[in-house]
């Protein structure tokens, strides 16, 4: 912070500071100037008195006697009295013994101001009366106490004069009162600043020395002096506020991490699939065609280890994708047992003994079947792996039940094996976090399954096992729909007529097995290895369907339906797209907008066959197969 940063803050204190106080001072003058008012009205009205008091008695004999000496001398004594405009002593007849009038100078405002205030108060008069039997000797007549009245004595006071005595008074009160709180402000201005704001300077300090780009923030330093108060708080609340956002960058470290491993899984998908497209769909073919077992034989031994491989891949995008849940009516027994057998020999290899203990009333549940059969796949994958280097007899328990007043059904997995320890419990669902040895695990399988069981609007938790071991609980919630048939019709050989197939892929090998495929189930397929190619066929002959690959140099799949449509509306219902890239999701919102089919390689031959006949079986419905 700069030199002239820290005064301008110290004189912006320091003048709002004056500010306050200045105010306070203005509400302080105003009961000062009102107890001054009535102090001075009590002092003039106990001196009018007291006046009154002193030259009484020498009134009085001056107004028994009508002696005008001695009344002129009284008055001469009281105008001594700055104060006194007016005074006169009469006797009882009303003659007046002695007058005496004072003129003044005029103070215009003041007097008009000062009659208002202290109108009531200028003028006294009292009776002047004496004991006759102090003067007259012999026999008295009772009069009033021996009291007679013997004339009256007034005095009337300048109400300019009493003014300007109240001004004056209240002037060095108000000079002395601004003084006194001018310094009370400026001292405890000061105190603010060395308290309050030359702390938080020093706080602003060490924010504009961090290094936001830094991943590993140090934080600020408290203060010794304000550790146990506000300022310390704050402190420690920013304190808390940049570990957040330290664990903020971590996380969006580990998602760009996901983001960049999605975007190589892709690449590699994209130039395993169309090898393994064409492996499987020739082994698949010459599996079908084969004349004697031999051969037959010969072609699963191709077959099955190039669906292994594309059973990998798919794993690979399911765990990297970010696509649509497609849910429909699972039953959990199925769906345990579907899953198991995807790791029979695995775990049978492994010595590892699964038993399985569905409740037979357990509800269906709603849910995306490939993406939970995936999640029960990690946990047992999970659990197997930790049982490597048990000794004993190796075993997993799968459960699944349901309460009867719960709309949820719950899974647990568990095994006998070492068990989670504690301190790394609420770690296991982060992402990249992993036990195992560098190179021997990614730590994205368990945040996998966590991602999938929320987004399904469940819960996935870990707990222990007496004596020893793991369990993983699964809460999904159940569904009373009834199961229905989403899958694309399948189709048996020429199960529909003869249908002109357009096959339209750069990579000629597949193309021509797929061309080879459709022929097998007696349709009449035309291959094109570009979108230049297919344009000039479909210009010169008519197709009921259109097979086209997304991914194509130069132009690709979409603009190619963009042109073919332009040509003729009636191709969008004929169109087909094959694609090896499911993790772009916009190719995903461009079949769903379009409301075409799909299918991803590497792919089945039934599933190939079944969705070109869907076409024109449900032409106004789009379908997917993955």
């Amino acid at each position: 912070m700069t030199r002239s940063t820290r005064n301008s803050l110290w004189l912006r204190q320091t003048a709002y500071t004056v500010i306050v106080f200045a105010l306070v001072a203005v509400a302080f003058t105003s009961l000062e100037i009102v107890s001054s008012y009535k102090s001075e009205r009590s002092r003039f009205q106990e001196l009018g008195n007291e006046l009154i008091d002193a030259f009484y008695n020498a009134a009085a004999r001056a107004a028994f006697h009508v002696d005008r000496l001695q009344a002129e001398s009284v008055i001469e004594g009281m105008m001594r009295f700055e104060e006194l405009q007016y005074v006169s002593i009469t006797t009882d007849l009303d003659t007046v013994l002695a007058r005496r009038t004072r003129q003044f100078e005029d103070s215009s405002g003041a007097s008009a101001l000062a009659i208002r205030l202290f109108a009531d108060i200028t003028t006294y008069q009292r009776d002047l009366t004496v004991d006759r039997s102090d003067y007259v000797v012999g026999e008295q007549r009772e009069h009033n106490d021996g009291l007679v009245i013997v004339g009256k004595f007034e005095i009337r006071a300048d109400p300019g004069v009493i003014g300007q005595t109240f001004a004056d008074v209240i002037k060095a009160r108000i000079v002395y009162l601004l003084i006194e709180f001018l310094l009370l402000a400026s001292a405890l201005a000061y105190i603010f600043y060395r308290t309050t704001t030359r702390p938080l300077m020093d706080v602003a300090e060490q924010l504009r020395g961090l290094d936001l780009r830094d991943t590993k923030m140090v934080g600020l330093t408290n203060l010794r002096a304000h550790r146990d108060d506000e300022l310390g708080l704050v402190i420690d609340r920013i304190n808390d506020l940049f570990r957040r956002i330290e664990e903020q960058q971590t996380d969006l470290i580990h998602r760009e991490k996901i983001g960049a491993l999605g975007s190589m899984l892709a690449e590699v998908a994209h130039e395993l699939n169309n090898p393994l497209a064409v492996v499987s769909a020739q082994a698949e073919l010459l599996a079908e065609t084969a004349s004697d077992d031999r051969t037959r034989e010969r072609a699963y031994k191709i077959l099955n280890p190039a669906k292994r491989c594309a059973d990998i891949v798919r794993k690979f995008l399911s765990l990297a994708r970010q696509r649509k849940i497609e849910k429909t009516v699972l039953d959990v027994q199925s769906l345990v047992t579907e899953s198991l057998e995807m790791l029979g020999y695995q775990l049978a290899k492994r010595n590892v003994m699964v038993k399985t203990d569905i409740a037979p009333d357990t509800p269906k549940i709603w849910g995306d079947g490939s993406q939970l059969s995936q999640v029960l796949i990690n946990i047992v994958v999970n659990a197997q792996q930790s049982l490597s280097s048990s000794d004993l007899a190796r075993n997993i328990h799968i459960r699944a039940y349901s309460d009867a007043n719960s709309e949820k059904v719950t899974i647990s997995i568990a095994d006998n094996g070492p068990g989670i320890p504690a301190n790394i419990r609420n770690k296991i669902f982060d992402h990249f976090f992993t036990t195992k040895p560098e190179g021997r695990g990614t730590g994205l399988g368990l945040a996998f399954c966590k991602s999938i069981i929320e987004a399904h609007g469940g819960s996935i938790a870990a707990a222990d096992v007496e004596p020893t071991g793991a369990m993983f609980v699964i809460e999904l919630p159940s569904t009373n729909r009834e199961s229905e048939d989403v899958s694309i019709l399948a189709r048996t050989q020429k199960s529909l007529s003869n249908l002109r197939v357009l096959v339209v892929d750069d990579d000629e090998p597949l193309a021509t097995s797929i061309a080879e495929v459709l022929t097998q189930y007696g349709h009449s397929p035309t291959t094109a290895f570009s979108a230049e190619q297919a344009i000039v066929r479909l210009e010169r002959s008519e197709f009921d369907v259109i097979l086209a690959d997304v991914h194509m140099p130069e132009t690709d799949g979409m603009e190619f339906y963009r042109r073919a449509i332009s040509m003729d509306k009636a191709l969008t219902e004929k169109f087909v797209f094959v694609t090896g890239d499911a993790l772009d999701p916009r190719l995903i919102d461009f079949f769903e907008e379009q409301h075409r089919p799909y299918i991803n390689k590497p792919f089945e031959l039934q599933e190939l066959v079944a969705i070109v006949e869907n076409v024109l079986y449900k032409p106004k419905e789009s379908a997917s197969v993955k």
